[in-house]
């Protein structure tokens, strides 16, 4: 690999961290939101979507899932 090869490499390599940062930022921002939403519901309506299981997915996923 030539010294140019390896410069876009390494560019391509820190946009992609760059780009799954901030995808980790949104999908926090997003999990704020869906509990901030559920403290609207009422009693029984929250009840049931806090069973469904996407809904568990998606507040309990991190970013420590990833290291599979």
């Amino acid at each position: 690999m030539n010294n140019t090869e390896h410069t876009e490499l390494s560019r391509r390599i820190q946009q992609l961290q760059r780009e799954r940062q901030e995808l980790l930022v949104v999908i926090d921002t997003l999990q704020t939101n869906l509990r901030s939403c559920m403290s609207m519901l009422p009693d029984d309506a929250r009840d049931q979507v806090t069973q469904v299981r996407s809904y568990q997915w998606c507040v309990d996923w991190s970013e420590h899932d990833l290291e599979g």
